[in-house]
């Protein structure tokens, strides 16, 4: 199986089933290597696994690990670049390159590697089907009390859902924290790797090499609007690259921050086709324009490349060059397919444009909040203005194109209403929660809560069908979003983990008879 059509998922999966040779196994430095805990799979940004222990010649470590196909791929995503991943105590890529490249953390420390070839103790290819089939019968496998729930009353699952959705929006919201104190900690320069304590593992003389606390946060500090600009919109970037391209945006926000776009608008007015022309070069899809035939795309790719000629001159006349070192993303990080053309990163990528401009020019993050707290407007008519902030209006070339080769069929928004509620629900909601939070604004946390409730529902996934055939079962009608979120916190936190004995469904079954 070559390299290329390896995904990392199958490389997670590898190691989390014991797939691996134990005896024997060294990093590319020579040291011995004894996994005692894998971890546990990380189905957000950031490392692959937390929590696992490795002994690493004779020394034991607690933290994350990271998986890539190759060594280079630490370098093509950043990780490098990002605080997020100061905590990796192992790094595991599938084959030995021709040219070794180090591991090297944000904070200048070196990460022990280990390459899977020839440590397997299966095939690739079985392990390939096994993970094939293991998907299989995790889709189509029952719920644990699907042959049993079919008396659970309207009664019972409508207030359990509710309170699904809320423990949800407070998960989101939590992470949304943890992230908004490593942007602060970033935009002030004070990320660092101080030694923690980990009393549980011995001393030993490398101390560079275990991974260090999170930078802690003053209250004061929660309080510097350009940091929850940066969350905004990093969490819209994130609702734009949707699963496909969610990592590739996510470089993108976190390399081209709101606060180097303010610097750079600082030398030379940006309108929003000039952060278009940004984000297409440093995206690596802005295409050449010789190898354009459509005469549409042809004069927009022009235009692209003039705009970022001008931003790039303009900041040389000023010596302000270092602004804009940013190395592209290559066009192999971008997924076109198999996604729907209004996935498609090109027309993400223009909406991002815009949107950008919004947050720099009509202070999007107070207007988002404003709506919220307003007390005189019902929470149907705060929906609709939400709505409104992100209902970019047709584009010229991107309403009429999905990619620059070639005219779409008919015209489409550059950003439609599916995709904006599911940044509504994915990002402006718990961003919103958070602040209230954060600012003890209980009237805001209510508001938002309302609102919420008058999403309507998104598209449906694998997951949201399963619950409706094996739980709901047509009892109550899904109308809502915040209902759905119910649903899936329900399945991903419950039902696959078995945790009846502490749901109310289950609870509601035992009466008549123990699962």
């Amino acid at each position: 199986m070559a390299a290329h059509f390896i995904s990392e998922e199958l490389l997670r999966h590898l190691w989390s089933t014991h797939y691996l040779n134990t005896a024997g196994l060294s990093t590319t430095d020579g040291r011995s290597l004894t996994v005692i805990e894998c971890g546990v799979l990380n189905r957000d940004s950031g490392p692959d696994f937390h929590k696992a222990v490795v002994e690493i010649g004779g020394v034991r470590y607690k933290g994350d690990i990271e998986f890539h196909r190759s060594m280079h791929d630490w370098l093509a995503h950043r990780h490098g670049k990002n605080s997020r991943y100061n905590k990796v105590i192992l790094h595991v890529v599938l084959n030995e390159p021709e040219k070794r490249v180090p591991t090297t953390t944000e904070s200048g420390r070196t990460v022990p590697v280990l390459i899977l070839s020839g440590a397997l103790s299966t095939p690739l290819e079985k392990i390939g089907d096994n993970l094939a089939r293991e998907e299989y019968s995790s889709r189509s496998a029952a719920i644990p009390c699907y042959r049993r729930n079919e008396h659970c009353p309207a009664s019972v699952l409508n207030p359990w859902l509710a309170t699904l959705a809320s423990e949800r929006l407070r998960a989101k919201t939590d992470r949304m924290f943890r992230r908004l104190c490593e942007i602060v900690g970033e935009q002030e320069l004070l990320v660092a790797e101080p030694r923690p304590l980990y009393a549980e593992f011995q001393e030993h003389d490398d101390a560079a090499d275990i991974p260090l606390p999170e930078h802690t946060v003053m209250s004061s500090e929660l309080r510097r609007v350009l940091a929850w600009e940066q969350l905004l919109y990093e969490g819209i970037m994130d609702g734009l690259g949707y699963s496909k391209n969610r990592e590739p945006f996510g470089i993108l926000a976190r390399e081209l921050t709101i606060l180097r776009i303010k610097k750079i608008a600082a030398f030379t007015e940006l309108q929003p086709f000039d952060i278009q022309a940004m984000l297409f070069a440093f995206s690596g899809l802005l295409p050449d324009i010789d190898t354009i035939d459509d005469q549409q795309s042809k004069v927009t790719a022009h235009q692209l490349h003039t705009s970022w000629a001008s931003v790039r001159q303009s900041l040389a006349s000023a010596g302000a060059e270092p602004l804009l070192a940013l190395p592209p993303l290559h066009q192999a990080e971008w997924t076109f397919s198999p996604t729907r053309p209004s996935n498609f990163p090109t027309v993400r990528l223009a909406a991002a444009g815009v949107l950008i401009a919004k947050i720099l020019s009509e202070q999007l993050l107070r207007r988002i909040i404003a709506i919220v707290e307003e007390k005189y407007l019902s929470p149907g008519t705060k929906r609709d203005q939400l709505r409104g902030i992100f209902d970019l209006g047709p584009d010229l070339f991107w309403s009429f194109h999905y990619v620059f080769a070639e005219a779409a069929a008919r015209p489409h928004a550059l950003l439609g209403t599916a995709r904006i509620d599911e940044i509504i629900v994915n990002t402006v909601i718990p961003l919103a929660f958070l602040y209230g939070r954060v600012f003890n604004r209980k009237d805001v946390c209510e508001h938002i809560l309302n609102i919420a409730r008058e999403v309507p529902a998104l598209e449906n996934n694998a997951i949201l069908w399963k619950m409706e055939k094996q739980l709901l079962r047509g009892k109550i009608h899904v109308a809502a979003a915040f209902q759905q979120q119910g649903e899936i916190q329900l399945y991903k936190e419950y039902c696959l983990r078995a945790r009846c004995s502490e749901c109310a469904i289950g609870k509601e079954i035992a009466k008549a008879a123990p699962l």
